[in-house]
């Protein structure tokens, strides 16, 4: 693959090339083999990452921003999960998490409907509450203030999403009011298992081998 991107990268029909949820090791072997055989390198890596899906800053961001490689984060709001609108009673129908999801085998609502989850959410609510800060400000600027990553990736269906993240992004959140939601981020982080790469990643690895 390091070369097949080397020869797209050499002949002109790409500037940079990327992956996307690949394990911090396998990232890591590539830039080995691209470094040792004078091949282009990988310039980015994609991934899930947020307050409640946090395991890409446990290796792969800190390794990777040490070799000059970007780390962008799509589902930085975990598909709406973060903006609290759905409850553990179920989510609403219109949604990601709604019909789709139960048509696509529930994929979304395994990873993120538990009760740790969604305490991680009533807490976000609080400090929003409390600061009269938006609960997506909160969880945008946590993501976008970890050390080594490049960036968020912001995704919309509708032009109301597209305004509420605009309008989130178009100011910060006091550093005190930040700091609260980084102690949640924290204990929650600490509290389970690493959850990198994402499940649907590994499963794929897995059929190709």
């Amino acid at each position: 693959m390091v070369e097949a991107l080397n020869d797209v990268v050499r002949s002109g029909e790409a500037r940079y090339v990327g992956c996307s949820n690949w394990a911090s090791w396998r990232v890591m072997e590539a830039l080995w083999m691209a470094d040792t055989h004078g091949l282009a390198r990988f310039d980015c890596l994609q991934s899930e990452f947020n307050i409640v899906r946090p395991g890409l800053a446990v290796e792969a961001i800190p390794a990777l921003s040490e070799q000059g490689v970007a780390v962008t984060a799509y589902s930085p709001l975990g598909s709406g999960f973060l903006t609290g609108k759905h409850r553990a009673s179920g989510a609403k129908s219109e949604t990601k998490f709604g019909a789709r999801d139960d048509e696509r085998g529930g994929n979304l609502k395994r990873k993120y409907f538990d009760d740790r989850r969604f305490a991680v959410v009533d807490a976000l609510k609080s400090i929003s509450d409390a600061s009269g800060e938006p609960m997506i400000r909160l969880a945008l600027q946590w993501l976008s203030e970890t050390p080594g990553l490049t960036s968020p990736i912001i995704g919309a269906r509708r032009v109301d999403q597209l305004e509420s993240t605009l309008d989130a992004l178009s100011d910060r959140a006091p550093d005190d009011v930040v700091a609260r939601v980084r102690e949640v981020a924290d204990e929650f982080a600490n509290s389970i298992p690493v959850n990198y790469p994402p499940p649907l990643s590994i499963n794929v690895a897995a059929r190709r081998n």
